[in-house]
């Protein structure tokens, strides 16, 4: 004969649908359908209870409600308790309460011993299925909402609160990369795994997000009376790792964007908001920056600006003007410098409203390239012309060292038009010495065997330190015009560089003084015996034809008295 109990059960696993992933939805399901079961087998209530074991970054614990019918609970001690793990992660804990002055029976006993095993697979069943479908929202390795993810559970949020309540915090680690090579890749997964556990269980669960949008950077969607404590505690966070055969304590330095929404605001608009105010302190090197409206404006620029470069490229718009170098001894033109224009509609654009943008998406090797290839066809032009040229330097964006083949096509730029290599001086700024040393250092020495100058631009705008010098092998420095602008104010600057100009004729190397403008400044200079001047005070950057006069009479009248 069939056992009743079995028929029960099966029963209510009929009149349950299987597929469902909501854990509240069949809680409040089992709710309704053991109502007819509990006076049969003398159960006054149910408790379940369902916990997490793990970090659990992209859900919330769940305590569900008792239910009971009509009839008073016995003691604790007649309650019969069974506890499971779903997945190794998630615990439910179910306990019958028999009829107050009741003891349940053994037949009564294993039908709620086989009710609870039917509720622990349930739950496990729906448990998988809430994890296969939240999977694609959930970045593998740290637990937390990956980038489609979190603007999700913000729309959700955002429905159910004050947007202007909240601020987006977009942030990185700061020389992560470094800390990864030292410690191992192992360590350094590790390392990112407890800095979002510790932000995570810092963060309100129930109303606050945080999201790994990718490598090490991060996104957190916090309420804005939380915002202090939470950035005080962003700039002071320690890791303890595993180095060895010790533990050694890492310090966790952020770089951080901020974003206050405002009451209308989308989980697109707060997101893109607080990538772009993360992106201007980056460029800006602060490590901490709040939105402002300008900063919109400008991204809309750039990407309008990276929109047109193609076609502005293919249009022949940027062309390059010639600001002559001068040996203040002899008032000889002795070089020059390529400075990139841009001719649209009859209007010029200034370098510093397109070469940003070109250099954030990527682009600006495509520009330098270009540049050098229309400096090559006027050095061509200037030979075939009889004219003897001078050595003309180009800038080479920092971005430029990370292209693959930079060295090939720098050459073979040279090559097309048949350029002597003695007339072609590469320009980059003194940052690139620090923040991309080896591939600088690559590029240098490839240019060297092809006889091409390297030079260092914006000289002491940086960090330089003697060490630099040692190891570099760069041709000429170009003293940034701050020196120039100092000089007459500062007698402790001009000793200092009268002992740097020393030591670079020593290893070879050339010295121009950049941005000067007055008689004035050229005297200081003299004084330094650094003889090569670029500046307004001989010309402003020129145009091919008017340069091309200089060069034909290749000789300045003094314009210092």
């Amino acid at each position: 004969m069939f056992d009743p109990m079995i028929s029960d059960v099966m029963n209510l696993l009929e009149e349950l649908n299987v597929s469902e992933s909501s854990l509240g939805n069949i809680y409040l399901k089992l709710q309704h359908y053991i109502a007819p079961l509990a006076d049969k087998y003398h159960i006054a209530q149910i408790g379940l209870d369902i916990s997490r074991t793990d970090q659990a970054h992209h859900s919330h614990s769940d305590e569900l409600h008792k239910t009971s019918n009509f009839h008073r609970c016995g003691a604790p001690d007649t309650a019969l308790t069974y506890e499971y793990t779903i997945s190794g992660k998630q615990k439910t804990v179910t306990s019958f309460f028999p009829w107050e002055g009741y003891r349940f029976n053994q037949a009564e006993t294993t039908f709620i011993s086989n009710f609870s095993k039917f509720i622990y697979l349930i739950y496990s069943r729906a448990d998988l299925l809430s994890k296969a479908q939240k999977a694609p929202m959930i970045d593998t390795m740290t637990g937390v909402l990956n980038n489609p993810g979190v603007r999700r559970e913000m729309q959700d949020l955002i429905r159910e609160h004050q947007t202007q309540d909240y601020a987006g915090v977009y942030f990185n680690l700061k020389s992560f990369k470094y800390v990864n090579n030292l410690l191992g890749s192992q360590n350094g997964d590790y390392l990112l795994r407890q800095y979002v556990e510790q932000i995570y269980h810092y963060l309100d669960q129930e109303t606050e997000l945080i999201s790994r949008i990718g490598g090490d950077n991060f996104f957190v969607f916090i309420r804005k009376e939380h915002l202090p404590s939470f950035i005080e505690r962003l700039t002071d966070m320690k890791i303890i790792v595993p180095y060895g055969n010790k533990k050694v304590s890492v310090p966790m330095r952020s770089r951080i964007g901020i974003y206050f929404a405002e009451k209308n605001d989308t989980a697109e608009t707060i997101l893109d908001n607080t990538s772009i105010t993360f992106d201007t302190g980056k460029r800006n090197n602060r490590d901490i920056t709040f939105f402002e409206p300008q900063m919109l404006r400008e991204t809309m620029q750039a990407k309008k600006i990276s929109m047109i470069f193609p076609s502005a490229l293919r249009n022949g718009e940027f062309v390059p003007y010639y600001q002559p170098k001068v040996n203040i001894s002899t008032n000889e033109i002795c070089g020059c410098e390529a400075l990139v224009r841009w001719k649209r509609s009859a209007h010029t654009i200034p370098p510093n409203e397109f070469i940003p943008a070109l250099e954030n998406d990527g682009s600006i090797w495509k520009l330098d390239l270009y540049m050098l290839e229309q400096v090559c066809k006027d050095l061509r032009r200037w030979l075939d012309m009889g004219l003897e040229p001078v050595r003309v330097s180009v800038n080479y964006s920092r971005q430029d060292l990370h292209h693959p083949n930079l060295v090939n096509d720098t050459i073979n730029i040279l090559h097309k038009y048949r350029i002597d290599s003695k007339y072609i001086e590469l320009e980059i700024t003194e940052s690139s010495f620090y923040k991309d040393y080896a591939a600088l250092t690559a590029f240098a020495s490839a240019m060297h065997q092809e006889g091409i100058a390297v030079s260092m631009d914006d000289f002491g705008t940086g960090y330089s330190s003697l060490n630099l010098f040692k190891d570099l092998d760069f041709d000429v420095v170009k003293l940034d015009k701050s020196f120039i602008n100092n000089l007459g104010k500062d007698k402790r600057l001009g000793i200092v560089l009268t002992s740097m100009i020393n030591m670079l004729r020593n290893l070879n190397v050339d010295i121009v003084s950049e941005g000067v403008e007055t008689p004035e400044q050229i005297r200081l200079i003299q004084s330094l015996n650094c003889n090569i001047v670029q500046g307004f005070v001989f010309d402003k950057p020129l145009p091919r034809m008017q340069f091309e006069d200089r060069l034909i009479s290749r000789f300045y009248q003094s314009r210092v008295s």
